[in-house]
């Protein structure tokens, strides 16, 4: 995966939280109004954190849920929402690759990006109704992240039925490449 440009909603909020500001849909349809007509499209996000002991939390995995929803039904699936784990019902294709990149400050004062793959489990328990948190302006009566999904119900994760599992689970690490991509911006 090449990320050629990034686009950062308003948000508002603390330093360890995630409130997007109103009209970001608005934007959103915006920004992918511009990725297509350059020829790209949206796959992830890119989040800020201070200290936190968690690489990332439940309100921005419910959040690359549902943009994950969107990128799946702009490429042409469905966005399916049912309650139910059945894992014989076909969801039908994964949908495109969706990424988390959190970017946070260093004790040196510098910039570290570590991106992250949201799993196809994490996508498919949130496409059908089973994680408790969803967007973040959802959660604003209770901003501060935690680094567990919680279920409505029971769901069969890592050999087991639980309610509640560290969102770690549903991320995986990825490497970062250096490449020049046809858009490039430079800072005096």
């Amino acid at each position: 995966v090449e990320v050629h440009a990034v686009y950062e909603p308003r948000q508002q909020g603390g330093e360890n939280d995630v409130l997007l500001a109103d009209g970001w849909k608005d934007e959103l349809t915006q920004a992918h109004t511009v990725a297509a007509g350059l020829g790209l499209r949206c796959l992830g996000i890119v989040v800020s954190h201070a200290e936190v002991e968690f690489n990332v939390g439940d309100a921005e995995l419910a959040l690359a849920g549902w943009l994950a929803d969107e990128a799946r039904a702009r490429a042409g699936g469905q966005a399916v929402v049912r309650d139910d784990d059945n894992d014989d019902d076909d969801d039908g294709p994964p949908g495109p690759v969706f990424l988390v990149v959190v970017c946070s400050v260093d004790e040196h004062c510098d910039v570290v990006l570590e991106p992250f793959e949201v799993t196809d489990r994490y996508l498919q328990l949130y496409r059908r109704g089973l994680v408790s948190t969803r967007l973040p302006e959802v959660a604003a009566a209770s901003p501060a992240m935690n680094a567990k999904v919680a279920f409505k119900r029971e769901v069969y994760v890592d050999r087991q039925y639980v309610t509640a599992v560290d969102t770690d689970y549903f991320i995986l690490p990825l490497a970062i490449n250096s490449f020049s991509g046809s858009l490039t911006s430079t800072f005096p």
